[in-house]
């Protein structure tokens, strides 16, 4: 088990820990009620996570099914329907040793499927999900 319970979205190197009720065994994550609703979309706080041994940048994008994109908003930048996971520069001091952490709130256009990929320079995966009440 990872230090942030059962579920981990992604594979190695990269890993997102989304901040409400993930089902494994549907594939999907359910908004709470303290889940808000703004001007772009259903905002969810996701914390990325990359093991301590990687050194070089994975690149987070996502979009629904329809090809609107998710806007990715990390805590040290600016809004982006991409997020740069650089290891030289993580997103805050960790708490937990072997990894490195980058907090950030994702937008998502509307309760539906997405897709989430990264990406790095010899490899990359990608996720499908269900997102919704």
């Amino acid at each position: 088990m990872s230090p942030w319970g059962d579920y981990l979205f992604g594979a190695s190197p990269a890993f997102g820990h989304f901040y409400t009720r993930g089902d494994s065994s549907t594939g999907s994550f359910h908004l709470g009620d303290n889940t808000g609703r703004q001007d772009g979309g259903w905002v969810v706080k996701v914390l990325w996570v990359m093991q301590q041994a990687t050194n070089e940048p994975v690149t987070i994008s996502g979009r629904d099914q329809r090809g609107a994109a998710i806007v990715f908003d990390p805590l040290s930048g600016h809004p982006s329907d991409t997020l740069v996971l650089d290891p030289s520069d993580p997103g805050t001091s960790s708490q937990r040793a072997g990894w490195t952490e980058y907090p950030s709130l994702l937008s998502f256009p509307e309760a539906g499927c997405y897709l989430i990929q990264a990406s790095w320079s010899v490899g990359s995966w990608h996720r499908g999900f269900g997102l919704g009440r």
